[in-house]
Formats: C-alpha cells, sequence, structure tokens
C-alpha cells in the first residue's frame, strides 16, 4: 500500500538524486557525477527571470510543506474512525510527499544557479591519464558480516555480524599526479610503487586479509597496528551510502592528498550503501558509536602514537560526535588525538550545539574543526526529512563556537559533483585547507582563511 510505504514515486526519485554521492574516484567521473545524466542541471541558464521565479518556488512550496506538516501533526492526534477518515489521511500524506519531492528537485535546480554564478575550479574529473600509480596501504576495522565471495567489492555484506568486529590490512592502488622529484621530497615511507590496474583507470582494491576476530569490544585494534613502529594515525569514519570498499578506496584517497606518513585506519560501519537505506543506516550509525568508543578507548590505552587525527564524513560524523560525548563521561583522556574533523556532519544542529559539543568541549583539549557548505544538496534534503537543520549545512542554522573553527566553503564548493556533499575530496581548494590543517597543524587562524564576525564576537571561517 503506497501509505503504508510511506514513500511516493516521486519522492524516491527526488531522493535517489539527492543522495547518489560517487566514491572518491581520484582522476575518472562517473555517471553520478556527470551534469549532463542529471535532471537538474540540463537546460540551467542564467535567466534572472527564471531565477527569481524559482526563489519564488521554493518560498511558497516552503510554506506549503510548513502548512501540510502542522496539518498532519494536528491530525495525528484523531486517528481515523472511517474509510473516508483514511482515504484522507492518505491523501494528506501523499500532498506532503510529494511536496517535499517538489521542494527537492527545486532547491536542486536553484543549486544549478549557483554552480553558475561561482568561479571556475579544477575538480576531480576528466583529464589525461596520470603516469604513476601508488599502493597505499590500510587498516581496516568492521563490523559487517564476512560473504563467501571471493570478489573483494562482494566480500562483505551490509548485515551487521552477530558480535564484535573483524579487523585486518587492505592495499589499495590508485592513480596518483603527486610528485616526489620536483622538487625533491620525501614520500610517505609505508608507500609503494604500482602497476596501472587491468580493469580500472583510477583504483584497484586487493583482497583485504584479516588479521582476526574479536568477539567483543576489548582488543579491537589489529595487532600489526600495534606492532608498527608509525607515531602517527588517522582514523576515518565513512558515511551513509558507503560500501566496506568505497570506505578503504576513501580513506585512502584521503591519506594520497594530504601525503599521510603514518597509519591509516578505516572504520566500516555497516552502511546498506544503498541510496534508499538511509533510515536503516541512522539506527546502524547508532549501534556504530559502541564500537567507536571501544576503538578511540584502546588507542588511549595503547599509548603508541604521538598524535592521532579524527576524521569523519556525513552520517559517520554521528559517530564519532557520539562516543567522544560518551567518552567524556569516563576516565578517557585523548590525549593523542590532535585535531577532530567533521566534514559534512550530517548531524542536528541543535543537538551537536546543545547536548554534545559543550560536553565533548569542556572535556577534552583536541581542536575540532567542522567544515560546511550551503552547496551541500544532500544536507538539504536531510534537513527537510528530518524537519531540523544539519550542522554541515548553514543555509538555515549557522553555527559557531568559540573554540571550535567552523570552516564555510559554500565559496569554493559549489554542487556540482556529488551533489556538492564529497567537496573534502573533490575540491583542491578544500582538500589544500585540509592539508594545511592536518600536516602543518595550522589553525583556521593561520591558513588564510577570510575571517567572519557574528555579533561582535569571532564567528566562522570563509574559504574563497
Amino acid at each position: 500500500m503506497l501509505f503504508a510505504n510511506g514513500i511516493t514515486v516521486r519522492l524516491l526519485t527526488a531522493l535517489v538524486v539527492a543522495f547518489a554521492v560517487v566514491p572518491a574516484q581520484a582522476q575518472q567521473p562517473t555517471v553520478a557525477d556527470s551534469r549532463n545524466a542529471s535532471f537538474a542541471c540540463q537546460d540551467a541558464g542564467s535567466d534572472p527571470q527564471e531565477r527569481a521565479r524559482l526563489t519564488k518556488t521554493i518560498a511558497e512550496l516552503t510554506e506549503t510543506l510548513s502548512r501540510l506538516r502542522s496539518e498532519a501533526r494536528t491530525a495525528s492526534d484523531f486517528p481515523p474512525q472511517t474509510v473516508a477518515g483514511e482515504e484522507a489521511a492518505m491523501a494528506r500524506q501523499q500532498r506532503l510527499l510529494d511536496t517535499e519531492a517538489q521542494l527537492s528537485v527545486a532547491l536542486s535546480r536553484e543549486d544549478c544557479f549557483t554552480s553558475l554564478e561561482l568561479p571556475s575550479e579544477k575538480n576531480r574529473g576528466p583529464g589525461d591519464p596520470p603516469a604513476k600509480y601508488v599502493k597505499i596501504p590500510a587498516f581496516y576495522l568492521t563490523e559487517r558480516q564476512r560473504l563467501g565471495s571471493s570478489d573483494v567489492k562482494n566480500l562483505f555484506s551490509a548485515e551487521l555480524r552477530k558480535s564484535g568486529l573483524e579487523n585486518g590490512t587492505i592495499n589499495i592502488v590508485l592513480a596518483s599526479k603527486l610528485r616526489f622529484d620536483d622538487p625533491p621530497r620525501a614520500r610517505p615511507r609505508s608507500w609503494s610503487d604500482a602497476q596501472k590496474p587491468a580493469d580500472s583507470v583510477d583504483f584497484a582494491v586487493e583482497a583485504p586479509q584479516s588479521i582476526g576476530e574479536v568477539p567483543d569490544a576489548a582488543n579491537v585494534l589489529p595487532e600489526l597496528l600495534k606492532q608498527g613502529g608509525a607515531k602517527k594515525l588517522l582514523l576515518f569514519v565513512h558515511g551513509f551510502n558507503v560500501s566496506f570498499v568505497e570506505a578503504v578506496v576513501r580513506g585512502a584517497q584521503l591519506a594520497h592528498d594530504l601525503e599521510f606518513d603514518g597509519d591509516l585506519l578505516v572504520y566500516s560501519w555497516a552502511s546498506m550503501g544503498a541510496v534508499l537505506s538511509y533510515g536503516r543506516d541512522e539506527d546502524t550509525a547508532r549501534i556504530s558509536a559502541h564500537h567507536m568508543r571501544a576503538i578511540l578507548q584502546e588507542l588511549d590505552d595503547l599509548k603508541k602514537y604521538d598524535t592521532v587525527y579524527l576524521v569523519a564524513h556525513s552520517m559517520g560524523t554521528r559517530i564519532l560526535a557520539d562516543a567522544l560525548h560518551g567518552l567524556a563521561e569516563t576516565p578517557f583522556q585523548g590525549a593523542p588525538i590532535k585535531e577532530v574533523v567533521l566534514a559534512a556532519p550530517d548531524i542536528n544542529t541543535l543537538e551537536y550545539r546543545n547536548f554534545l559539543e559543550p560536553k565533548i568541549l569542556q572535556r577534552f583539549r583536541f581542536r575540532t574543526t567542522i567544515y560546511v557548505s550551503m552547496n551541500d544538496f544532500a544536507l538539504k534534503v536531510s534537513r527537510r526529512i528530518h524537519e531540523y537543520p544539519r550542522l554541515g549545512d548553514p543555509s538555515y542554522e549557522r553555527y559557531f563556537q568559540k573554540g571550535i573553527d567552523v570552516v564555510d566553503t559554500s565559496a569554493s564548493s559549489p554542487m556540482r559533483r556529488s551533489w556538492g556533499h564529497s567537496y573534502i575530496w573533490d575540491n583542491p581548494l578544500v582538500t589544500n585547507d585540509f592539508k594545511n590543517l592536518i600536516n602543518l597543524g595550522r589553525g583556521a587562524d593561520a591558513r588564510g582563511l577570510k575571517p567572519v564576525s557574528v555579533n561582535g564576537s569571532p564567528g566562522y571561517w570563509v574559504l574563497d
């Protein structure tokens, strides 16, 4: 039944487009990357009258959506008692969902205009084939159930293991345009040269080597990680709609772009890796926060690393923020943690401001950097779904807090690729800023960003 399912065909279409976030493939575009392949920007022009009409349409749809939601809340206090009443309720729900879909499409089209108005910059995309490939090793932790497939892409399912985690090592081969001979400089010690993958111009993922299965929340870290000599660790947590392979590729791409000389640890929680599984992924993310607390606690007890960087993207920021919030109530010290980065965070802004951040900020001494963008269409749709502003989208509620660096990338990260949600990989300006943060340890006040004050006090920073 349509009403029982709660989603119309048009809303499904809007969500499919909104959350078509592709893996971080270094040079090769995919169908999802091409604006020619989407309905949203095929015929977008610069007609100011059309832009004005669109602005008016968005305002009208927003007002209509607010009214329909108010009516739905009122009606929920009085369940229908007749067949006619049930039909009216179904029709009301249909109108609400249709309006959400129309608003999603209108917002997407508005971002098309924004893209045209912003200065052009070179994103990852078509270009000459890179001359070199590099193999980047990583450690992984996953709560995914292992399958019997020999194909690495189908090695893990999206089902939760019955208990504990699996840990191991994995190698990722990436196309690289980095050069270490002009001028001469040191390449990360764990990297090695690699051959071009046979079936991909961009990357290849070798079969992961399981080190062990951890039945409980203790001793979750891979043994080889504990035995290695690296003194720096980059821990990466992916977001919604990401498979195991996509997670390790994103982590390796991040380490590559940063030229990170240390251990890379990817935590792949059991995201479905499917566009229409947003609600299921939200539940899984809540469960995964318990595992993340165990991981961070063991890193703290290990006392091996001098410096730990925690980086989370999209829905993965909830896992990291919830874990840190929970650890604030324990003896956990987190001394090696130097930087925490929340990129495009899909977190309720009010929850973070009022409940998560105060305790984290009071309890720990590490620096937190939050990357946000008004061109993040995925978060715009998330906001519509939840009816609350998202931390990574300042369009509706701008978050700023003394002691936390909030970097607005809107001016340099238009919604040209991955629906504006993966700019930390896709946009070289953002990547370079992130590189200065991690490698040079520079705060927002020392990276050439534009400060913006709010009510006479420091507010946030703009990357332009």
